[in-house]
């Protein structure tokens, strides 16, 4: 939502929803707060929202809201290279930005309670 700041001033709070289905990364500008509130504002600023498919709960590789043998064998099948029917990057435990082995070790550790 545009707004008008004077100069110096502070904005007001913004807030991204996602879309059903996506979860909120960041900001065009890297920033991660959200709702996210510009102070002492002596430029013109425009961000935008970034929104990713899936959930942003980790290891929940397949995105079906769930920590199941399913999201570890969704893991294996990328590090196989096989591309499995879906993937959340918001599974992502190691915040490497990819589905990797620390993933799928997570959620084996999860189906064995061990976590």
């Amino acid at each position: 939502s545009p707004q008008t700041v004077p100069y110096g001033g502070d904005g007001s709070a913004v807030t991204a929803v996602p879309a059903p289905g996506h979860y909120f990364v960041e900001w065009s500008d890297s920033e991660t707060a959200n709702p996210r509130t510009d102070l002492t504002v002596t430029v013109n600023i425009s961000v935008t929202a970034v929104f990713a498919f899936g959930t942003d709960r980790e290891g929940d590789i397949d995105g079906d809201d769930d920590v199941d043998l399913a999201d570890a064998i969704a893991g294996l099948k990328l590090l196989a290279g096989i591309p499995p029917a879906s993937v959340n990057l918001g599974a992502d435990v190691s915040e490497d930005g990819r589905i990797g082995l620390e993933e799928v070790i997570f959620a084996l550790q999860k189906v064995a309670e061990l976590r």
